[in-house]
């Protein structure tokens, strides 16, 4: 037969683990929800600002927010549902140089990592942007 003093034991350890364990869940709700509601809905997250962000392209740690200008973003909202791939080439070019980034012209694509200790040192072909010639 079960002692009360055993459902007593029982009924705290119950009680202290929930006290443990729902503010830690609540924590992880608050912080995985409202990260993955910002990317189901086109945005991104931005971990050092700790925010949804739809004036980017995308976000990184190594080079943070890759900006989009108001009529890019605007192009994006607009054929997102449609299709995923909103912007044409000319489109990625002029991101890229916007936020200051290399463009390869062998196969047309931008280095998002690009540092300005890195003019004119890629392998290839490159667009440069207009702060390496200064």
């Amino acid at each position: 037969m079960i002692s009360i003093r055993k459902i007593l034991n029982i009924i705290v350890v119950i009680f202290l683990i929930t006290i443990m364990v729902t503010p830690l869940l609540g924590v992880l709700y608050i912080f995985f929800n409202d990260k993955g509601a910002c990317l189901e809905t086109g945005g991104v997250w931005d971990e050092e600002e700790g925010r949804c962000r739809q004036d980017c392209l995308v976000w990184n740690k190594k080079f943070g927010c890759i900006e989009l200008t108001a009529e890019q973003v605007k192009k994006m909202e607009s054929c997102r549902s449609i299709n995923k791939h909103c912007l044409s080439i000319d489109d990625f070019f002029v991101i890229c140089q916007n936020n200051n980034k290399a463009w390869n012209l062998d196969n047309k694509s931008c280095r998002f990592e690009f540092k300005i200790s890195e003019c004119g040192k890629l392998s290839g072909h490159w667009q440069y942007p207009s702060l390496c010639k200064e």
